[in-house]
């Protein structure tokens, strides 16, 4: 995290700078292990036959959970203009972008970080120059390049 010392990135985030990458590696090889769904509009959105879709973020608060975090997961029945009957997941409150926690174990300064110009959101979602989004794996490199963390070899 460049421009901050080791007990600046301790005391802001809580995390060591060693630790906040290793939080990081964990979430990009969850978007890129093709376990998630991808969706837009939440960080979760489960439909009627159960069936999960995620945000990146929402694949974030799953890797944050599955590294030891405690967050609580809240759901809430939607049915938009008579469609089918959805849910949606809130992790500490929040259903579209990171919850404090989560931000911070990932290292980041805001809860929708922007990434090669554009919030994560924007990336997943899509946004006017781009209106499908971008896949997992199309953001995942994107990360990768902006934290310099190479692609993991796999083994043959």
């Amino acid at each position: 995290m460049p421009g901050y010392t080791p007990e600046e990135i301790r005391l802001h985030f809580g995390y060591t700078a060693e630790e906040i990458r290793e939080h990081r590696e964990a979430w990009l090889r969850d978007l890129e292990s093709g376990e998630y769904s991808q969706g837009k509009g939440a960080l979760v959105v489960t439909g009627e036959d159960d069936s999960k879709s995620y945000c990146c973020m929402g694949v974030g608060c799953e890797t944050a959970i599955k590294g030891g975090l405690e967050l609580l997961r809240t759901g809430e029945v939607i049915n938009l203009d008579g469609g089918p009957q959805r849910t949606i997941t809130y992790y500490n409150g929040m259903d579209a972008v990171f919850p404090v926690e989560v931000r911070r174990w990932l290292g980041f300064l805001d809860s929708n970080p922007t990434v090669d110009g554009h919030a994560l959101s924007e990336w997943n979602d899509g946004f006017y120059t781009n209106p499908g989004g971008i896949s997992f794996l199309e953001i995942a490199a994107k990360l990768r390049r902006e934290w310099n963390i190479p692609q993991e070899e796999t083994p043959e």
